[in-house]
């Protein structure tokens, strides 16, 4: 299936599966290929919380909101194949975890309830009172922080490539 000709709000979860994966292109024998995404906001738009500013972005203009959170090490530009084909149903935010892309680094320890609250602060940031929640490992994570600890907030999960905690060898000693 050409997934940039159309997606309809069954194919969400199908259309997310495709992290980091080239758009296909059209036509008779083209290899697969990065295309471009360019209906980003123009204007950076930031969330405050705890004094540090968090890099958000938003596409599209109709239909519920999806929140996307990246894995370590990446920043919200991990998603541009996905939003660009969801925001043609969708309201789309993709946001940079502290310490990534955009968003100001942090010299303190913190913990992913910490993280959580950083998410509910972009929500907030944004006008968004209820979102669909797609995370990548680390983003799994602070998307399952999130159902537990702000449930009214989110409408769904969908979380790929994640844990439910950390190994105790991951521990920090």
């Amino acid at each position: 299936r050409d997934w940039s000709s159309d997606v309809c709000s069954s194919d969400l979860a199908i259309a997310v599966s495709f992290i980091a994966a080239p758009r296909l292109a059209r036509g008779p024998d083209r290899l697969l290929q990065w295309r471009s995404f360019h209906v980003w906001n123009l204007h950076p738009m930031y969330a405050i919380n705890a004094g540090h500013r968090v890099f958000y972005t938003t596409a599209g203009s109709q239909g519920p909101w999806v929140v996307m959170s990246h894995s370590l090490c990446c920043d919200h530009t991990m998603w541009e194949p996905q939003m660009e084909l969801l925001a043609r149903h969708y309201r789309v935010l993709a946001y940079d975890t502290r310490g990534h892309g955009a968003s100001d680094p942090w010299t303190t320890p913190y913990t992913l309830d910490d993280l959580a609250a950083e998410a509910i602060a972009v929500l907030d940031a944004a006008g968004i009172d209820r979102a669909h929640f797609v995370g990548l490992s680390m983003g799994g994570m602070i998307g399952q922080t999130l159902g537990f600890t702000y449930p009214d907030r989110i409408a769904s999960l969908t979380l790929a490539n994640t844990s439910s905690r950390f190994a105790p060898e991951m521990q920090p000693v």
